[in-house]
C-alpha cells in the first residue's frame, strides 16, 4: 500500500512539474519585465531567447504574451494581432487579476487602434479604467494617463472634440500625478490642439503658450517646432495675420522648415496675400506642390484662401470647388461611421453574451462532472453494500447450516434421524460451496457464481413443496399427527403460522426458522410466542399439548 502511494506521489508531482514552466524561463520573462522600459533594447533580446514551447500553463503563458507586448510597444514595434494581441485580450477579459488585467487591455487597444478598429480599442481602454479602479499599483496613475490619452486620441479621430478634450484634459493630471512631466506636457499640447478644432481659442492659446515656455526652458526642439506650427495654425484662423507671421520668421529662424515643409509654404502663402504680396503668395504655393510631404488637400485650401484674398475669383472659385469636394467626402466619410459610443456598446453585448454562454458551457461541465462523481459513489456504496449483504447471508447460512448439523449430530431420536436424511445431500453441498467460497482467490466474478449456487440451494430448501410434505409427513409419524391435528382444530391460522408450527415441531431453532419464512430470529421469536397464545385462546380440545409443543 505504502508503494503504491508513493508510485502515485511521484506521478502526481511528474504531472505537475509537466505542466508548469521552468525556473529559468520564468527568470527571464520577469527580468524582462523590470528593465523593459529602462533598456527596451535588452530586454528585447531577452524576450527573442525565450523559446515559447518552454512557458506551460494558461496563467504563465498570458504573462508571458503580456511582458513580449509591452517589450514591443517600448520598442515601438506592434505586436501580432493574432499572436499576442487576440490571446491577450481572451485570457484576460474574464480575469480577476486587475493588475494584467489593465496592462493586457491596454496592449490590446493599441494593437486595435493601429488597425483602425477604433471601437474595439476604446472598448478594450474602457475596460482598463474599470481594472485600474479596482487594483493597487505603483504604476497606476501612468497607466491611467497612457489609457486617457488614448482615448483622447480615438475621439479626436472619430471628431468627438469634447470627448476628446476631457481625455487629453485628464491624461495630464494623470502624468503629473505619476511625476511624468514629459507625459504632461505633450497632454497639454494635445488639449491645445483638440481646443483649436473646437474653436476654443483662449484654451489653444493657454495651452500653447505653457508648451512654448516648457520647450524653450527644456530645449525641446520636436516639441517647440510643433507648437510653433499649432500657434501659426491658431493665428491664421483667428485672421491674425501680423503674429503669424511673426511665428513663421521664427519657424524660418529656428529652421524648422524642413519638418513640415507643405505646411509652412501654406501658410506663408495665405499670409502673403493679406500682405498684398502677390508674386511672393503665388510663389509659396508653388512651392507648397513640389514639397516632398505634400498635401493636395491643405493645398488647395491655400490656394483658394490665396486667390481669394488676391481677388482672382475666378481662380479661387475652381479651387473652391476642389476643397469643397475634399471637405464632402470627408463628411461622408464622417456621418458613414456607425456612433462610436453605440458600436462599443454591441461590442460589450456580443463580449458579454459569449462570457455568458462559456460560463454556461463550463457551469455544464462542472455539473456533468459532479452528477458523473455521485453517480459513482452512489455505485460503489451500493456494490460495497451488496457486498456486506451477501458476507452477512453467507455467515448467517455457514452458522446456520453449522446449528443445524450439530443439532441432528447430537441427537439419536428417530424423527431427527429421518429429518436429517432429508437435508443432508444439501447441507453438504452449503458446506462444499462455504469451503470453496472462503478459500477460493478467483475473481469476484466466480465467487458471484458460487453465492448464486449457495442461494439457488437456500431457495429451494425454503420454498420445495416436497420437502415441505416429507417434513410434515415425519413430524405427523413421529409426533403423534400433531400437524394434522393443528390444522384440524384451529383451521384459522396463516400459512406462514403453520411454517412456524412446522419447523418448531420438526425441532429447528429460531435462527433456522428465520431462513425458511425469510425473516429474523427475534421477529420468529416473537411470531412463535403470539402463536403460542393464539392456540391457547383457541380453546381446541388439545391446545395445551399443540402448545406446549413449540417450546419442546
Amino acid at each position: 500500500m505504502r508503494i503504491a502511494l508513493k508510485i502515485l506521489t511521484l506521478c502526481v508531482a511528474l504531472v505537475i512539474a509537466g505542466c508548469s514552466t521552468d525556473r529559468a524561463t520564468k527568470e527571464a520573462i520577469r527580468r524582462a519585465e523590470t528593465i523593459a522600459r529602462e533598456m527596451p533594447d535588452s530586454a528585447l533580446v531577452l524576450i527573442e531567447s525565450i523559446d515559447p514551447q518552454n512557458v506551460r500553463g494558461e496563467d504563465d503563458k498570458a504573462h508571458y504574451r503580456l511582458v513580449e507586448a509591452e517589450v514591443l510597444y517600448y520598442n515601438r514595434i506592434l505586436p501580432d494581432r493574432e499572436e499576442v494581441a487576440q490571446p491577450l485580450f481572451d485570457h484576460y477579459l474574464t480575469s480577476n487579476d486587475h493588475r494584467e488585467r489593465a496592462r493586457a487591455m491596454y496592449q490590446y487597444a493599441l494593437v486595435m487602434q493601429a488597425e483602425g478598429e477604433n471601437a474595439e480599442a476604446l472598448y478594450a481602454l474602457l475596460e482598463a479604467e474599470k481594472s485600474l479602479e479596482l487594483c493597487k499599483y505603483i504604476d497606476k496613475p501612468r497607466l491611467q494617463g497612457l489609457v486617457h490619452r488614448t482615448k483622447g486620441e480615438i475621439y479626436g479621430v472619430e471628431c468627438l472634440f469634447s470627448n476628446a478634450y476631457e481625455e487629453h484634459a485628464m491624461a495630464k493630471v494623470c502624468f503629473e500625478r505619476a511625476n511624468l512631466p514629459s507625459h504632461a506636457t505633450f497632454a497639454m499640447l494635445d488639449m491645445g490642439r483638440v481646443a483649436l478644432s473646437l474653436r476654443d481659442y483662449d484654451s489653444a492659446k493657454s495651452c500653447f503658450d505653457e508648451v512654448c515656455r516648457i520647450a524653450e526652458e527644456c530645449e525641446d526642439r520636436m516639441l517647440l517646432c510643433e507648437t510653433l506650427y499649432l500657434w501659426a495654425d491658431l493665428y491664421n484662423e483667428v485672421d491674425e495675420y501680423a503674429e503669424c507671421r511673426k511665428v513663421l520668421k521664427r519657424i524660418v529662424s529656428e529652421d524648422f522648415v524642413q519638418f513640415d515643409e507643405c505646411h509652412f509654404y501654406c501658410l506663408d502663402a495665405m499670409i502673403s496675400a493679406s500682405e498684398g504680396r502677390s508674386d511672393d503668395a503665388v510663389k509659396a504655393l508653388e512651392l507648397a506642390s513640389e514639397a516632398d510631404d505634400a498635401d493636395k488637400g491643405s493645398i488647395n485650401y491655400a490656394s483658394y484662401v490665396t486667390h481669394r484674398t488676391l481677388g482672382n475669383y475666378r481662380v479661387a472659385l475652381r479651387y473652391h470647388e476642389h476643397s469643397k469636394h475634399a471637405q464632402d467626402a470627408l463628411m461622408f466619410e464622417v456621418l458613414d461611421r456607425s456612433v462610436l459610443n453605440m458600436q462599443v456598446e454591441l461590442l460589450d453585448s456580443r463580449l458579454q453574451s459569449k462570457i455568458r454562454e462559456e460560463q454556461l458551457s463550463r457551469e455544464r461541465i462542472v455539473w456533468l462532472v459532479v452528477v458523473f462523481a455521485v453517480v459513482v459513489v452512489l455505485l460503489l456504496i451500493y456494490v460495497r453494500y451488496r457486498i456486506r449483504l451477501k458476507n452477512a447471508d453467507i455467515s448467517r447460512y455457514a452458522a446456520i447450516v453449522e446449528e443445524m448439523q450439530t443439532a441432528v449430530e447430537s441427537s439419536n431420536s428417530a424423527m431427527t434421524e429421518t429429518i436429517s436424511s432429508m437435508y443432508r445431500d444439501r447441507f453438504a453441498e452449503l458446506n462444499g460451496l462455504l469451503d470453496t467460497y472462503y478459500d477460493h482467490s478467483g475473481s469476484s466474478r466466480q465467487k458471484n457464481i458460487i453465492y448464486d449456487q449457495m442461494c439457488d440451494i437456500v431457495e429451494e430448501l425454503k420454498h420445495s413443496r416436497r420437502r415441505v410434505a416429507e417434513l410434515e409427513s415425519a413430524v405427523n409419524h413421529y409426533r403423534n399427527n400433531i400437524m394434522q391435528r393443528l390444522r384440524e382444530q384451529i383451521p384459522d391460522l396463516k400459512p406462514r403460522e403453520v411454517s412456524i408450527a412446522l419447523y418448531s415441531y420438526a425441532g429447528f431453532s429460531n435462527r433456522a426458522i428465520s431462513i425458511f419464512i425469510d425473516s429474523d430470529p427475534i421477529t420468529v421469536s416473537k411470531l412463535r410466542y403470539g402463536l403460542k397464545r393464539k392456540i391457547l385462546n383457541s380453546k381446541a380440545k388439545d391446545a395445551e399439548i399443540l402448545a406446549q409443543a413449540l417450546s419442546d
